[in-house]
């Protein structure tokens, strides 16, 4: 017999549900970006729609190593993001396309993006119509 406060809602216990859609979303949680040194964030809005879409790209997988031609070291020069985003909508299928390149330190060297652009997160999170977002 359970005792009588119990029920079948569990407070702080991840559903397998619960716990996909923060795998697949790459959130930590609490609809905020998961704060992992490994993990790069980048906001962008579609030209075709105005939709926002969060990018994650994960530093050990995504990023591609940049070698000097000449040949001379083993080590890596840098480092890319080759990246295609689509959002989540029904009636869009609008690609956009971004490539990010970075130094030995992750820091970002230059941007370009095909068919949207980059966005802040304040603005993700206003969304394209003033609705909040996660």
């Amino acid at each position: 017999m359970r005792p009588a406060s119990s029920s079948r809602h569990y407070q702080g216990v991840i559903t397998p549900m619960k716990f996909l859609k923060r795998f697949l979303s790459g959130s930590g949680g609490d609809d905020e970006p998961a704060a992992d040194p490994n993990l790069l964030w980048y906001y962008v809005r579609c030209n075709k729609c105005g939709e926002t879409v969060a990018v994650m790209a994960r530093k050990g997988y995504d990023l591609v190593e940049e070698y000097e031609e000449s040949g001379g070291s083993d080590a890596p020069t840098g480092y890319s993001l080759f990246k295609d985003v689509m959002g989540r909508s029904d009636t869009c299928f609008q690609q956009m396309r971004i490539e990010i390149h970075y130094n030995t330190s992750y820091e970002e060297q230059s941007r370009h993006i095909e068919g949207g652009r980059f966005i802040t997160a304040e603005e993700y999170r206003a969304g394209a119509n003033g609705e909040e977002q996660p």
